[in-house]
């Protein structure tokens, strides 16, 4: 092995000592005002970051999502319950606007750049003071309004998420007490922009806190939200177009109603097949939603229907999760 001498060894400390501590560990050093693109999956990558956004997972199973902002752009990052593990189940209680550094692995995820974090350390700011968080085993009733409604597709919990001046708070329903709310509330209290208050105790798990009822009288609607206006959409799109490059996106579909298959229990949905000049997609609503879904919004047979829903996936298959009805 060739040794060094002093002057050269001293060149190399100082040639080290110079390089960025941000940046692309496997390339060259990234500046400030470089976004991170598809060329960079399978590189790491060193950020200083804002948190903007808190999404709860779409399901039991899911990741809750976080949006991070980066100064050249925003980028996903997944956090699953593992990734919760790994790092402190504290972290959950991360509040959006937190300043976050973030060392972690580009990777793609159905054609957008998601980061795989190895690293996170949140500013001292951001954390809660000692005695400020709530108390995990503790029965508490919290109000907020509904920003997302993840309903479970199997056996687990569906998830409400309020915001209120604290932050966002999930909200754990089992399918015992979400058979148990009277069917004419249901659509209100689970639709986005309403006010409810939520009684229940707040267990700890590996995605943090979570506010769980006991019964269906434990979720009250304080204030009804108006559904939004059917003008604010643009023009239906053929169900046929629809790929999985638009799941968990919002689209608006027109076509004409094939078949329905109304539902049969709590937990099983209405679904309707809407088929446009280049294919069909099944529609689905679960049993809360049927007043959205009735008079003169309910899907006639061979008739035209318009339709605003998150593009999804069971068995294999894209369907629409509706939520509102347009003519």
């Amino acid at each position: 092995m060739t040794k060094l001498g002093s002057l050269a060894k001293l060149s190399l400390v100082a040639a080290l000592l110079s390089l960025p501590l941000w940046g692309v560990a496997t390339v060259s050093a990234r500046a400030a005002d470089t976004p991170i693109t598809l060329g960079d999956v399978g590189g790491e990558v060193s950020l200083s970051t804002t948190l903007v956004e808190k999404r709860p997972p779409a399901s039991a199973t899911a990741p809750a999502i976080w949006v991070l902002d980066y100064g050249a752009g925003r980028v996903e990052m997944p956090m699953f319950a593992r990734t919760f593990q790994r790092f402190g189940t504290e972290l959950a209680d991360t509040p959006v606007g937190a300043r976050l550094a973030v060392k972690a692995w580009v990777r793609e995820f159905r054609g957008k750049v998601q980061l795989d974090p190895t690293e996170i350390t949140v500013a001292a700011s951001a954390q809660r003071p000692a005695g400020g968080a709530a108390q995990a085993g503790r029965v508490e009733s919290i109000e907020g309004t509904v920003s997302n409604f993840a309903r479970s597709s199997g056996d687990g919990p569906h998830l409400l998420t309020l915001q209120n001046g604290g932050g966002g708070v999930v909200v754990e329903i089992s399918s015992e007490v979400a058979a148990a709310i009277p069917a004419e509330t249901r659509g209100a209290l689970v639709r986005n922009g309403s006010r409810v208050t939520a009684r229940g105790e707040l267990r700890e798990g590996a995605g943090g806190k979570r506010l769980v009822l006991a019964s269906a009288a434990d979720l009250t609607l304080q204030a009804e939200a108006a559904p939004a206006a059917a003008t604010t959409f643009p023009a239906g799109r053929d169900p046929g177009t629809v790929t999985r490059a638009q799941l968990r996106e919002e689209v608006v579909l027109t076509g004409t109603v094939e078949s329905i298959r109304p539902s049969r229990a709590a937990n099983s949905p209405t679904r309707v097949t809407l088929r446009g000049p280049t294919g069909a997609i099944t529609v689905v609503w679960w049993p809360e939603l049927d007043a959205q879904f009735s008079g003169d919004k309910a899907p006639t047979f061979n008739q035209s229907w318009t339709v605003r829903g998150v593009v999804s996936e069971h068995a294999g298959d894209l369907q629409l999760r509706a939520a509102e009805v347009l003519r």
